[in-house]
């Protein structure tokens, strides 16, 4: 026969004051892990948008160099076409 307050192998069973303190921890446990998780979810997203950020303002930094490397890419051309030319004539003139 077994005794009014105890358990299997006759251990006392656990009181109705044990099993509520220990579902009020795992609640808070749970309310702590869901707050750092949307924390965690909060920052994600932000760096997210601050790499999506930095990457529009590098492509736009690529296309700013490209177009410089361009255009002096053109006047360098021209620069050499110029002396090529100008010591074409003074071979012409004899100098």
């Amino acid at each position: 026969m077994k005794r009014k307050g105890t358990a299997r192998g006759g251990q006392p069973a656990p009181s109705t004051l044990d099993t509520e303190l220990e579902d009020e921890e795992g609640n808070v446990e749970k309310e702590e892990l869901l707050t750092k998780l949307e924390i965690q979810t909060d920052e994600t997203a932000a760096l997210k948008a601050a790499l999506q950020r930095t990457i529009k303002a590098k492509d736009e930094d690529m296309k700013i160099y490209s177009s410089t490397l361009d255009q002096t890419k053109q006047v360098f051309l021209q620069a050499l076409r110029q002396m090529k030319d100008k010591h074409m004539a003074e071979q012409q003139r004899g100098v």
